[in-house]
C-alpha cells in the first residue's frame, strides 16, 4: 500500500511545477519551500520577511521527516522478516519484531515532542508569542 500527499501551490505570481494538475508532492514541497525562505544560509543572512513562514514550515515538516525515517526502518526490518521466513531463526525474527515496536514507538514519541515541545502548542511555528518552551 502507498500513501502521498499532494500540495497545491497557493501563490499566484510564481510559476507551477511541470506536474500534472499543478500538484507536487510532500516530500518535495517542504524542502523546496524550505530553501525559498532560507534554509542552508547562516542564521544572520537569512531575510527578516521569510522567518514567520520558514518557521511555519520547518515545524510542519520535522514530524512528517521522523515518522518517514521510522517507515523506512520498519520497511527494512520487514524485509528481514522475509528473509528468515520459514526458517528456525525464531529468536532473530522476535528481536526484529521487537525492534519494530521500539522504533515505531520511539519515532512516534519523537514526533510528538516535536508538535508539544512548547506551551502553549501554537508558540512553536509563531515566534512571537508568550511560550515556555521544553
Amino acid at each position: 500500500m502507498s500513501v502521498a500527499v499532494f500540495l497545491t501551490p497557493q501563490s499566484g505570481n510564481q510559476p507551477a511545477p511541470n506536474l500534472p494538475a499543478q500538484k507536487r508532492l510532500l516530500t518535495f514541497g517542504f524542502p523546496t519551500t524550505e530553501t525559498k525562505y532560507g534554509l542552508g544560509l547562516p542564521l544572520a543572512l537569512r531575510p527578516k520577511a521569510n522567518l514567520i513562514p520558514y518557521t511555519r514550515s520547518n515545524y510542519a515538516g520535522r514530524p512528517i521527516y521522523q515518522l518517514g525515517i521510522s517507515f523506512f526502518k520498519v520497511a527494512l526490518l520487514i524485509s528481514y522478516l522475509r528473509l528468515f521466513k520459514g526458517t528456525s531463526h525464531i529468536v532473530y525474527r522476535r528481536v526484529v519484531w521487537i525492534a519494530m515496536v521500539g522504533i515505531v514507538a520511539g519515532h512516534l514519541g519523537c514526533a510528538l515532542t516535536l508538535i508539544l515541545a512548547c506551551k502553549p502548542v501554537s508558540r512553536s511555528p509563531r515566534l512571537h508569542a508568550p511560550f515556555a518552551c521544553a
